[in-house]
């Protein structure tokens, strides 16, 4: 559906991921950790086959010498398969001089890593749509309608896997590729991992089956401007920080109060420990409030109501609390994540002391273009970064065309909106 006026969205009745047996958000990162642990052991298991086999076949086992490169070819296929990083450990290996344990014989460090590509490229675009350990966790992969991928395909998910973990090092980061199911290799690939009863429940499905929620067509036009999100953030801001010294100056005084009524001296850990539940329990107190506007009736923060914009999700409808409360969890991830910039100019002034104060100033404006970016960032589809790690859109919330008390719908637009 194409959706051009805000206020003509209406619920989409499109099918989710799989049915609703649909397994809770951790359960499939876990089915999918194990999996590879288990792909991890036979990928490992298999090199070492068959570096002894080409050993034995070359008449090279006295001594224990097939020992050290059957080890090697294990830790290496092992490797490769958890953390896509075998080669790495290769290259590091040499660098470091160990080459009796690597380079004793070409095929030992080479022999995994060619059967690791292999392996996952023949068994995820077989029939089955799975290796031995997605099997066991009842796991497929499989294209956006439930079909197998092309073995091209599975061989350029694989290969993409090192970007995966290169980039997870940022949290964030790692949440914009674990959106939907994909993580960054299964995005350039195409693919989606699912378990077994829900593409069984999808390719059964009558029509176009989809492993993943149908997104309302939006018209940009709809979404809010930088103007309008730059203003109801300013606004919440102020809010959060109200609310939050509100509650805890009265948590506080509650605490002073009782700690003096029972003449307790209590000893400096307690103080801190407890001075971090109160900062924990006020923004935990905070965050509920404005997940639960959001997710009301209302639709937005009081902020976002001033200035005329609210959440939907991408079908249309309405977010869930539990979406709402993602939501600002993510956003305070992304801005923890960007705490290593702040890490760096400290070490970097640390070494260079006369240009700190120039350090610090940029290292802060960098910080917060940064986080500027992952909040403001938009795509052709008027979702920002963290719209879309969300999976929602936030729009413009437009007066109707004719009102009861006859107000007029083309009203002024506020100078804050963002033209472009």
């Amino acid at each position: 559906m194409t959706l051009n006026d805000p206020n003509a969205i209406q619920q989409s009745n499109s099918t989710t991921s799989g049915s609703k047996d649909t397994p809770p958000e951790l359960t499939l990162p876990f089915k999918r950790s194990v999996a590879c642990l288990i792909d991890g052991l036979i990928v490992g298991a298999l090199s070492a086959a068959t570096v002894y086999a080409f050993l034995a076949a070359s008449n090279n086992l006295g001594d224990n010498a097939a020992l050290m490169p059957c080890i090697c070819a294990f830790v290496i296929g092992f490797v490769d398969v958890v953390l896509a990083c075998g080669g790495l450990l290769v290259i590091g290996a040499l660098v470091a001089g160990h080459t009796v344990s690597v380079n004793s014989i070409v095929f030992g460090a080479s022999t995994p890593l060619i059967l690791n590509h292999l392996y996952h490229a023949i068994y995820e675009s077989s029939a089955n749509k799975a290796t031995p350990g997605k099997e066991i966790m009842q796991l497929k992969v499989t294209v956006r309608d439930g079909g197998r991928l092309s073995f091209n395909a599975a061989m350029r998910r694989n290969f993409a896997k090192v970007l995966t973990v290169t980039v997870s090092i940022m949290p964030f980061i790692y949440l914009v590729a674990g959106n939907r199911r994909q993580m960054i290799h299964d995005r350039i690939a195409g693919a989606y991992v699912d378990t077994k009863k829900n593409v069984a429940a999808n390719l059964m499905h009558a029509g176009a089956p989809n492993l993943v929620p149908e997104i309302a067509k939006i018209e940009k036009t709809a979404c809010a401007g930088i103007g309008r999100r730059a203003v109801a953030s300013i606004l919440d801001s102020f809010l959060y920080y109200a609310i939050v010294q509100l509650t805890g100056s009265f948590c506080l005084v509650a605490m002073a109060h009782a700690v003096a009524h029972n003449a307790v001296i209590a000893d400096v850990y307690i103080i801190i420990a407890l001075l971090g539940f109160l900062c924990m329990l006020t923004t935990a107190l905070t965050v509920s409030i404005f997940a639960a506007c959001e997710c009301s009736h209302l639709q937005a923060t009081p902020g976002k109501l001033v200035a005329g914009i609210r959440v939907v999700s991408e079908d249309g409808g309405r977010i869930s609390f539990i979406q709402a409360l993602a939501k600002q969890f993510k956003q305070g991830l992304a801005y923890c994540s960007l705490y290593p910039i702040l890490g760096i100019i400290t070490l970097v002034s640390m070494a260079l002391p006369d240009l700190g104060p120039i350090l610090f100033l940029g290292g802060y404006l960098l910080f917060y273009v940064g986080y500027g970016l992952i909040l403001c960032l938009s795509f052709k589809n008027g979702q920002t970064l963290m719209d879309r790690v969300c999976q929602r859109f936030v729009i413009r919330d437009l007066p109707p065309k004719s009102t009861t008390y006859g107000i007029a719908a083309d009203t002024p637009t506020p100078i804050w909106e963002n033209k472009g």
